[in-house]
């Protein structure tokens, strides 16, 4: 679901940390860019498998706590898995 371009992927830590209400729209709109290409090809050709890469973690722990993460990125990761 990377859907940085230029913004600062440090700055989505910050605001996952305290712009929780932005941080969500924001995940919203990478997923809605991710989704929407992906059921126009899943639509057109079969497919095997769909791929998609985001980092949830380091080798030690995880970049945001579970909670963050079940709130603020796993609807929208699961959205684009359903495609």
């Amino acid at each position: 679901m990377k859907c940085t371009g230029g913004y600062a992927e440090w700055s989505a830590f910050l605001d996952i940390a305290d712009e929780r209400d932005f941080a969500y729209e924001l995940l919203k709109r990478c997923a809605d860019f991710a989704a929407e290409p992906s059921k126009a090809v899943v639509e057109r050709f079969t497919l095997d498998w769909l791929w998609t890469d985001d980092d949830v973690s380091s080798q030690v722990s995880m970049l945001v706590s579970p909670a963050s993460w079940r709130m603020l990125i796993k609807p929208h990761l699961a959205r684009v898995a359903a495609v």
